[in-house]
């Protein structure tokens, strides 16, 4: 549960997602609003460049997610910001 995570707590889940994909493995997100989680989307593995590569099955993209987003809460992950 990341929703209510602080800043600090944020930053280090940012970057144990970042090293758990750098190993090839995919991960999975739940992205939501302040109050739960509504959606789902995929962590692609890495490419080494420390920041996280996402396929939204909502639009069926995949975009690059920066970690100062993601600590800030402002994903835009169809339409959801809170990890």
């Amino acid at each position: 549960m990341l929703r209510t995570d602080s800043e600090p707590a944020l930053q280090a889940s940012y970057d144990r997602l970042v090293d758990v994909v750098a190993a090839g493995a995919p991960g999975l997100l739940y992205v939501g609003n302040a109050m739960l989680p509504r959606h789902v989307v995929l962590i692609l593995p890495g490419d080494g460049d420390r920041t996280l590569d996402v396929y939204d099955p909502g639009d069926g993209r995949v975009s690059h997610l920066r970690r100062d987003d993601f600590v800030g809460r402002r994903l835009a992950l169809s339409a959801w910001d809170v990890p």
